[in-house]
């Protein structure tokens, strides 16, 4: 598909929607030992940078997402929760209605993200950065975000 759309799957819509449909339908059939050997010093992880994932719903596994990477990602009606994403990198994207209640967040950056009515209800955000994050509605009750930066 990338040779016949010159390199980018952005460009066609069908394209775009029939590769974000394989890819994730791919991710969930790996296995934990299967996922594992997917980040390593030898193998460049799948950048979903500026993806758009929207209506993703991560809750339905229980394996951990250690070090996930979705900065710039569109994540609308998104739900990642009760799961640990410990070290997940969150950059820029956007969490419209975004799912985190419960979820472990530790040492996760939402930096310079968009977060509009997310829910981190009970969340475990201990050492955190939301700096230069834009926050609206969200419910952040009940939620440790002991040494977290949200300047």
């Amino acid at each position: 598909m990338l040779e016949r759309n010159q390199g980018s799957l952005t460009n066609n819509t069908v394209i775009a929607a029939l590769a974000r449909v394989k890819t994730l339908s791919i991710v969930r059939q790996l296995d934990s030992n299967d996922k594992s050997g997917q980040l390593t010093p030898s193998q460049n992880p799948l950048d979903l940078s500026t993806a758009d994932l929207n209506n993703m719903n991560s809750s339905i596994s229980e394996l951990p997402m250690h070090q996930l990477f979705l900065a710039g990602a569109h994540l609308r009606f998104s739900s990642f929760a009760a799961r640990d994403l410990t070290a997940a990198n969150f950059q820029g994207a956007y969490l419209i209605e975004a799912q985190f209640g419960q979820a472990i967040l530790t040492n996760s950056t939402f930096s310079i993200a968009i977060l509009a009515i997310a829910n981190f209800l009970k969340a475990y955000l201990k050492n955190s950065d939301f700096s230069r994050a834009t926050i609206t509605e969200a419910d952040f009750s009940q939620t440790n975000i002991d040494y977290s930066d949200f300047s």
